[in-house]
């Protein structure tokens, strides 16, 4: 209990270190990435980076729900959900180009805007930024959890790879929006 806030920013330092690593991995394989998943580039970075954001936001918000803030966690989970349909309605509307990148960017714009918020609440709460017990104590806990994760997201994002290559991005943006229609009473029994 004593060293809960040093735990906490000390292992957001460590993400950050990890998260580095893996995105130096990514630039330097993003044509091969952006070719096996016929995506652009671009989209390979930005999905990288708006990963960790929110990975981030969900660090904080485990951190909100373990806290018993569940006022606090709903408030910023609402929050963060309508201003990305917003501006994702907003950049369709009004970028040049392909409309899907609207999508795209105002997930980035918002995880990275969560990302910040999440950052500065954590870092206020302690500033003591390299802890080596909690780093040790969290790659033990951590570690095994890698392949189980990796394998999650494997399994929840083949049927979108898969209509994405025998049909096409449409077919398969109307699928991923109708799934998340879908997830919608998911969220409420949450």
């Amino acid at each position: 209990k004593k060293e809960y806030s040093e735990y906490l920013s000390s292992v957001l330092v460590l993400s950050f270190l990890l998260f580095s690593i893996a995105f130096l991995i990514t630039l330097l394989c993003s044509e091969s990435l952006s070719n096996t998943m016929k995506i652009g580039n671009d989209i390979v970075i930005i999905a990288a980076i708006s990963g960790f954001g929110r990975f981030v936001f969900d660090y904080y918000n485990h951190h909100l729900l373990f806290q018993q803030k569940y006022k606090q966690k709903s408030f910023l989970s609402i929050l963060k959900g309508v201003s990305e349909v917003v501006l994702a309605i907003v950049l369709v509307l009004t970028v040049k180009g392909p409309k899907y990148y609207g999508r795209i960017h105002s997930s980035l714009i918002i995880s990275l805007g969560f990302m910040l918020i999440s950052v500065v609440s954590i870092f206020s709460m302690s500033r003591r930024f390299v802890f080596a017990k909690a780093w040790k104590y969290a790659v033990k806990i951590g570690l095994p959890l890698v392949p189980h994760s990796l394998s999650g997201i494997i399994l929840s994002q083949f049927d979108r790879m898969a209509i994405q290559r025998l049909v096409g991005a449409s077919e398969t943006g109307l699928y991923s929006f109708a799934y998340s229609i879908g997830m919608i009473p998911l969220v409420f029994l949450s």
